[in-house]
């Protein structure tokens, strides 16, 4: 889901106590909440409760502004920070071990196929495994995040009452 800008019709402190009544922090044991996350003056990030664990769940950050007793909410949705920093540095050691393994393996197994060692064939097979793992593992959690973005969403519209805004564009 594309960035998503609404307009709730209450003024900004009144949509955060809104907000905080239906909200559970994020070192609240057992919630009855829904939604887990922080709401601060002008700034909230929101994730859905789950049973399970999944690194790639789904957050929403928005910013508030009051506008004429309005409250402007200009949302985005994406796995947390971290994990996105984490999987690209993590991607990138790989296809460097790719590059660097696999690569003079495969020129190795090309002039003397018959010398081929189990350390070639592992330097051959590893990195490539390594990435596809990796590709498998982001895959799965975010199809299991997939319906997340307009859950959090819907939570905002019914929580304050707020509208899309006419003509805004992710």
């Amino acid at each position: 889901m594309p960035a998503l800008h609404l307009i709730a019709p209450h003024p900004r402190e009144e949509c955060r106590r809104l907000l905080l009544a239906r909200t559970d922090t994020p070192l609240t044991l057992r919630g009855a909440n829904p939604v887990i996350g922080r709401i601060g003056p002008a700034r909230l990030r929101l994730h859905k409760r789950i049973a399970y664990r999944n690194s790639f769940q789904t957050f929403l950050v928005a910013d508030m502004a009051e506008r004429g007793g309005q409250t402007h909410l200009h949302c985005r949705f994406a796995p947390h920070l971290l994990v996105i920093a984490f999987m690209a540095a993590w991607f990138a050691a790989v296809i460097a071990a790719v590059v660097l393994m696999s690569g003079p393996a495969l020129v190795a197994l090309a002039d003397a196929p018959h010398a081929a060692t189990s350390s070639t064939w592992l330097a051959l097979l590893v990195p490539p495994a390594m990435l596809a793992f990796g590709a498998g593992l982001v895959t799965l959690g975010r199809h299991l995040a997939r319906d997340e973005a307009r859950f959090l969403a819907d939570f905002l519209r019914t929580t304050l009452g707020a509208r899309e805004q006419p003509g805004a564009t992710g």
